[in-house]
């Protein structure tokens, strides 16, 4: 953990009530940082943010707002870091991203909690959203996402993937009814790697692949759909894979594969697999199947330092400078 003292001019800030631990924002723009507080710095930051641009969000709850930018959102955790004690970065209140087309700048998004809608507009291109939890995603209709990529994520309710068009990629991610809104058009694509499904049923996702994943639900994989090295989980033994053209599948009870998830999704579940699990169950590259298995193992520690605390005197000094202190958390 890494502190930095910043002094700064009193009159620069519109903030002298923030006496102890403080929502932080910070804007890094052509050279320059920039610093908002409160409820609304995220929103503040937004506003004043250019294409390309970075803000950084230290823990606690902010107002989000739609994002219509190419810029980097990074936050401090999607959920509570005990070794840190560190709090998530929490976006309050539903938002859309719609960036123009003529944007050049991509969206990146890590170290996110939402917990309520986010909607995806236009055509979205080359979005990748990093270790964030968000509670459900939706589409327009008519819209599309093209090479959109979900690492180490939460989606715990619905992914609405669009009604054509539509290409996103699953890495180490948890998804709770994908495609559950039945916009999942014939001529759209999504790859699953190393990801625990929670579905009911499957039957409706087309044109995907599945590849070292656990799946939990009812149905079937459909048969326009590839699968290899997958597990699926349920209280019977059953027989999901059999209109997919190749046999690298398996089936097994819930008990036999993990050692506390039973089929319902809470943001506590670890989906950590039984001791034989982790040996019997491998993935085409020979590592366990499921989010800690692949080439990057599920975390929810963001991978860039983060703000964990914030902290602004109660007042300025005789010489007009108010005194921030500010931690920065390591990243992994």
């Amino acid at each position: 953990m890494k502190k930095i003292l910043i002094t700064v001019i009193a009159s620069m800030l519109a903030v002298m009530g923030y006496a102890q631990s403080s929502m932080l924002a910070t804007l890094s723009q052509n050279g320059e940082i920039s610093t908002f507080y409160g409820t609304q710095a995220f929103v503040d930051a937004y506003n004043a943010a250019e294409d390309g641009a970075v803000i950084t969000l230290s823990s606690g709850s902010f107002s989000a707002t739609d994002i219509k930018k190419g810029i980097t959102i990074r936050g401090a955790g999607m959920g509570i870091d005990a070794n840190s004690k560190t709090e998530p970065t929490i976006l309050s209140g539903n938002f859309t991203i719609e960036i123009p087309e003529e944007v050049t700048s991509h969206l990146t998004i890590e170290g996110i909690y939402h917990n309520d809608k986010l909607n995806f507009s236009g055509t979205l291109k080359d979005l990748t959203l990093i270790r964030c939890r968000f509670k459900e995603i939706g589409m327009k209709k008519g819209n599309n996402l093209q090479n959109a990529t979900f690492i180490n994520c939460r989606i715990t309710k619905n992914m609405g993937c669009g009604e054509s068009g539509v290409t996103i990629s699953y890495v180490n991610s948890i998804i709770v009814e994908p495609g559950s809104d039945g916009s999942s058009g014939d001529s759209s694509y999504s790859d699953y790697s190393n990801c625990i499904i929670i579905k009911s049923p499957m039957d409706n996702i087309y044109n995907s692949t599945f590849r070292n994943c656990i799946i939990s639900g009812n149905g079937w994989i459909a048969n326009n759909c590839s699968a290899y090295n997958c597990v699926w989980v349920g209280e019977k033994v059953g027989s999901p894979f059999n209109q997919v053209q190749n046999n690298t599948n398996t089936s097994d009870l819930y008990d036999a594969v993990f050692k506390t998830f039973t089929g319902k999704y809470t943001d506590d579940e670890t989906y950590e697999l039984t001791e034989e699990a982790k040996t019997k169950y491998l993935g085409l590259d020979g590592t366990q199947v499921g989010i800690y298995g692949g080439a990057i193992p599920y975390s929810a520690t963001p991978s860039t330092p983060r703000i964990v605390k914030c902290d602004v005197a109660p007042k300025s000094s005789a010489d007009g400078k108010l005194s921030i202190d500010i931690e920065v958390g390591d990243s992994e």
